[in-house]
């Protein structure tokens, strides 16, 4: 089997439009075009076992962010055909979140208490899905591999 590392998110899109934020790795998406494409069995455990390995993400990254009372109820996973795991915030159930998350650096823009006469900047709060993502990316990777491992043994009669 490949060595597989989970690495920080590479793609983190914050937009102050709303843009929802995705917590997405490359590596863990080939590997799951890799399985799709080599036995289906060993395809399904991989999308049924990434669910609950990301969900563990997902409520991490609820509980950081429980300063707001939009954005834990805006997280969702999406794994999509290609094999990708996408931890998401945002969209218009909680615009704020992608100019919270900024990756937990940089300045946000914003009006004064909603007075879009006075605008200020300050930092934002520090990131949520990030560091959610860091603190579980190797209990995440364990729990998908050893769901693989068990649907290759069964496939090959292991």
């Amino acid at each position: 089997m490949a060595d597989l590392t989970f690495s920080a998110p590479k793609a983190v899109k914050a937009a102050s439009s709303g843009e929802p934020i995705v917590a997405d790795t490359a590596q863990l998406a080939a590997f799951g075009r890799a399985l799709r494409a080599g036995a289906p069995a060993v395809w399904k455990a991989y999308r049924v076992a990434v669910r609950p390995a990301a969900a563990v993400v997902l409520a991490d990254a609820q509980a950081r962010a429980s300063y707001s009372s939009r954005i834990p109820g805006s997280g969702r996973i999406r794994v999509t055909a290609g094999g990708n795991v996408k931890v998401i915030f945002g969209g218009d159930a909680a615009p704020d979140a992608a100019p919270i998350e900024n990756r937990g650096r940089g300045f946000v823009r914003h009006p004064v208490f909603g007075n879009r006469e006075n605008w200020t900047e300050k930092n934002s709060h520090p990131a949520f899905l990030g560091p959610a993502f860091a603190a579980h990316q190797v209990e995440a990777m364990e729990t998908i591999e050893r769901a693989v491992l068990a649907a290759i043994d069964a496939v090959i009669g292991g």
